[in-house]
């Protein structure tokens, strides 16, 4: 969230963020006690520099708003505010939890584009994220609930509060919480950094897994794409539904999520930035003492209007908090899953500020073709938890605590186009809705979905049918179908037609919408036709939405595509449309001539599945897997040798199965070889019951002390899932994962010492690099922090020692003296 990456001088005492023995040289005195003067609305407008073609305009600021963090716009043109004033009273954090935080309703009551009415819809909140227009209210993030607001009496303030789902972090450690509550183009409410999405309407909330992508704010382009900005990662994307990561209780990482696409991540601020967080490292910032590279990105918005220009349509632009910048990217598509992000402009910004407390922490797409900019309007960016003694020093030495409750929210206005007008949603019929949703405004064009979805209006069908079938651009006709799904309106027959669609993302999310009738043997056999297609999307979605078949026909179809098609990125989505079905897979293995020939990609796909399989951890299954094998030995030998291979490769201890595997000793009686060599090789890891030439592996035994800790650990290993999943797999590039992790189940004293004190540097797990600092768990006491590691080390197949709360106490008080974050160099020594 937040991230002010810091600049600090060696303080007279250690902060949360400083790394022990790390050296924080102090810059020239003259950059280290360099003025940051606050700046009234229109000071601070002199001190922007834009690109040519551009100005900045002011359109809300304090006292109307105070410590804004996110906003969104509503079908009449009024914009929502979530504000977030008691983040960082001072250095320290103290008094974050006041309760004094609110939603503020600004309105602009003269159509002069300022903002000149504002309402406090609710106050009184703890640190509230982010919110979204729904129905007759607002959904609201605000810690650990998802709330349903309303105003039901009409004076503009909230009496009706109704708490949909709880699950939400975000009161110990604020950058690592759920936020974001963007209404997608699938009818669905996505977050950034939450387990979660969600489909509402007005009564019932309904829940989807997703994988927890991304830090502060989420943004879509018009086919549905999901973009996040984590800190030193400017553009991340989802370029498939996430969803289909999460299937049938299991988790599966597929190529093409969360995926970084930025070609450079250098910024160019046009000021010294010596308030960055670790600025004294090497690097970190140039000669001139300015940010060389993301720290602090944020809050991106594709840009989804042409009034900037045509080629500013699809844009990605970025906050850099700590740079005082805002980044445009353009998002290069060459329609084989390979987008590429690319600044817009050599060695320059598309906006910046010499003002350092200009912090621009969100951006959004205006209904008037802007781009509105919030600004946190303070001097510290930077969470407690991250703060160096480098940053600490300059914060009161330079003034930054103070002062607080400022926040202004800008637009950028082309100097040589009008803006648009903005028109009033909630007061226009369902024609002129279906009309709006083909405006050239995408901020326009959601809120037109939203309604016409929310009204389910049955006059709207022919419409939106024939907008389907004619619309001159493929985002309308996409946004048509979707609008129809929505309303529960949405026909086989139209979907089937649109699946011969010229343009390959109509294509695609035809195939998707079709997933209600794909158990119907035709719909399936228009869906596979399309398997061959020339597009990569297409032939990928084919593959994704083939998981929604029940029966051995989809996997039967997935077996054959993974046989014969190398792409990566394509197989990854088939292998996780196979997700939980893996045992169904080798059982059609077995009786038919799926992946009958011995090919290096049919080894590739049963390696996978085996792999898959193994890590469900079941006797049961385990021994299914040797029954396979031994089944094949005769007839496919090289079958049960992919087995067996993948896994003694796996496999560092013993494993258990169920039973003796029938024919076990037809594996040892092969021609072929090498079966032989590998089925020696794995036979002294095995041990099932009654088996006497192997001695059996016998866990510790888990007594009741142990047992209390894991089953506490579970609940409070709720606030670590944001990031390390709640299947504790991690999400590359940001956050490593806790599954066989030597971070977890090495020396217990390893472990208890990053839940005190943190974590920071690069580290890799599992061949993997990972940068993003973990600060010390906010878990309020020793048995809670013995707790959560005990079940850490105890889950997904971990198998560490339980770690007492005596132990935790103890090394508490060793380091007690101690406030700075580990790095891995110093946990080996």
């Amino acid at each position: 969230m937040f991230v002010i990456p810091s600049i600090a001088a060696c303080a007279l005492f250690a902060q949360m963020g400083d790394n022990e023995d790390e050296l924080q040289h102090d810059l020239p005195s003259h950059i280290m006690n360099m003025e940051s003067p606050v700046l009234s609305p229109s000071q601070a407008l002199e001190s922007f520099v834009m690109q040519d073609g551009f100005c900045i305009e002011l359109v809300a600021s304090e006292p109307m708003i105070q410590d804004p963090v996110s906003a969104v716009f509503a079908p009449d043109g009024s914009l929502w505010v979530v504000e977030m004033q008691s983040f960082m009273p001072d250095v320290d954090g103290n008094n974050e939890l006041a309760p004094i935080s609110r939603i503020v309703h600004l309105i602009d009551t003269n159509s002069d584009g300022i903002m000149d009415e504002s309402t406090v819809f609710m106050d009184g909140l703890v640190l509230p994220r982010s919110l979204a227009i729904s129905h007759d209210g607002i959904l609201l993030i605000a810690p650990p609930d998802l709330l349903y607001c309303r105003d039901l009496d009409g004076n503009g303030k909230c009496d009706d509060i109704r708490v949909l789902t709880g699950g939400f972090g975000g009161l110990d450690s604020i950058e690592h919480a759920g936020n974001g509550m963007m209404y997608g183009l699938d009818n669905t409410f996505h977050n950034s950094q939450h387990d979660f999405s969600f489909i509402f309407d007005s009564d019932t909330l309904t829940s989807i897994p997703v994988p927890a992508h991304g830090q502060w704010g989420i943004t879509q382009d018009d086919y549905g794409r999901q973009y996040y900005s984590p800190n030193s990662y400017p553009v991340l994307v989802d370029d498939l539904p996430k969803q289909y990561a999460r299937q049938r209780g299991q988790a599966r990482s597929i190529d093409g999520l969360y995926r970084g696409i930025t070609s450079d991540n250098r910024v160019w601020p046009v000021h010294p930035t010596p308030g960055v967080n670790r600025g004294y490292q090497e690097g970190r910032l140039d000669d001139n003492y300015k940010l060389t590279r993301f720290d602090a990105a944020c809050g991106p918005s594709v840009y989804r209007d042409t009034l900037y220009g045509d080629d500013f349509e699809g844009d990605v632009f970025v906050c850099e908090t700590a740079g005082n910048l805002v980044s445009r990217f353009h998002i290069e598509d060459n329609g084989n899953g390979s987008l590429r992000a690319v600044p817009a402009y050599e060695r320059a910004e598309f906006l910046a500020s010499t003002d350092e407390r200009f912090r621009p922490v969100s951006t959004l797409n205006g209904p008037d073709g802007a781009l509105y900019i919030v600004d946190m309007y303070r001097g510290i960016a930077q969470h407690r938890l991250f703060v160096t003694s480098f940053l600490r020093k300059q914060i009161l030495a330079r003034g930054l605590e103070s002062p607080l409750g400022l926040g202004r929210i800008w637009r950028v206005v082309p100097t040589k186009t009008a803006l648009r007008k903005t028109s009033d949603l909630t007061l226009m019929q369902t024609e002129e809705l279906v009309s709006a949703l083909t405006n050239v405004n995408g901020t326009v064009r959601d809120s037109a979905q939203r309604l016409l979805v929310e009204t389910a209006d049955e006059t709207a069908v022919e419409m939106l049918e024939d907008i389907a079938k004619n619309g001159a651009r493929d985002r309308d006709r996409i946004k048509a179908l979707w609008t129809l799904q929505g309303m529960n309106l949405l026909k086989k027959d139209l979907l089937l037609a649109s699946l011969a669609d010229v343009h390959p993302m109509v294509r695609t999310n035809a195939i998707r919408l079709l997933e209600p009738w794909i158990n119907e043997d035709k719909t399936f056999e228009a869906i596979t036709k399309l398997r061959s297609d020339e597009n990569f999307y297409v032939r990928r979605q084919v593959a994704l939405s083939a998981s929604m078949r029940y029966g051995p026909k989809a996997i039967f179809f997935l077996l054959e595509q993974l046989g014969n098609v190398e792409n990566k990125k394509f197989r990854s989505a088939a292998l996780a449309s196979l997700m939980g079905r893996e045992h169904e897979a080798l059982d059609l293995v077995a009786i038919s001539n799926a992946l009958d020939v011995d090919t290096p990609l049919n080894r590739k796909t049963l390696a996978a599945m085996v792999l898959q399989l193994l890590a469900v951890k079941n006797e049961d299954t385990n021994t299914q897997l040797l029954e396979f094998a031994t089944k094949q030995a005769k007839q496919h030998a090289w079958q049960s040798d992919v087995v067996l291979s993948a896994i003694l490769t796996k496999q560092r201890k013993q494993l258990r199965l169920a039973r003796k595997p029938m024919r076990y000793n037809e594996l040892f009686e092969t021609v072929s070889s090498s079966l032989y060599d590998v089925a020696s090789a794995l036979d002294g890891f095995l041990w099932w019951e009654g088996r006497s030439d192997v001695q059996e592996y016998i866990p510790k035994r888990v007594d009741k002390t142990v047992a209390n800790l894991i089953n506490r650990g579970k609940k409070i290993y709720n606030v670590c899932k944001t990031c390390h999943q709640v299947d504790g797999l991690g999400l590359p590039p940001t956050y490593p994962p806790l599954a066989d992790s030597p971070f977890v189940l090495d020396d217990k004293g390893k472990l208890i010492k990053i839940m005190l004190h943190g974590l920071s540097g690069k580290i890799t797990v599992g061949g993997k690099h990972y940068d993003e600092s973990m600060p010390p768990a906010p878990i309020r006491n020793d048995y809670d922090i013995a707790a959560v590691m005990t079940y850490i080390r105890q889950a997904w197949g971990n198998e560490g020692d339980a770690i007492t709360q005596s132990e935790v106490a103890s090394m508490r008080e060793r380091y007690k003296d101690r406030s700075s974050m580990w790095t891995a160099e110093e946990l080996e020594n």
